[in-house]
């Protein structure tokens, strides 16, 4: 009975690890040569006890899809000690940027982009 379950096991393991190097080898074939730029925001407002955990989801997301582009975290009222978090973040990882809003919207207006929505 037992030699069953480890076969199932390595079983499930194997199609598990299958199927990952069948992922890498489509997002190789599928993505651009030159990986594109470009910019990721993500808002944060008030208290927020996952601060970390949220902004540490972004960084590992960016390593994933392999976004050569900039993080901005946008600091839409944040409290003292989650700013506080984020910062020691941003200088912790390349490619992510700590900004006010009125900040941001000047940033947006100088790269030419266009805001369809006020943000705050």
């Amino acid at each position: 009975m037992a030699e069953k379950l480890w076969i199932v096991l390595v079983l499930l393991l194997s199609l598990v690890g299958c199927l990952h190097c069948i992922r890498w080898i489509v997002l190789k074939l599928l993505s651009p040569r030159a990986k594109e730029t470009g910019i990721w925001v993500l808002p944060l407002t008030g208290r927020r006890e996952d601060t970390e955990y949220v902004i540490r989801g972004l960084i590992s997301r960016r390593r994933w899809d392999c976004f050569r582009g900039e993080a901005v975290l946008l600091d839409a009222g944040l409290d003292p000690e989650s700013r506080e978090i984020a910062r020691r973040l941003c200088e912790e990882y390349g490619g992510l940027r700590l900004m006010a809003a009125d900040e941001f919207m000047k940033f947006v207006s100088l790269s030419g982009l266009q805001v369809g929505e006020k943000l705050i």
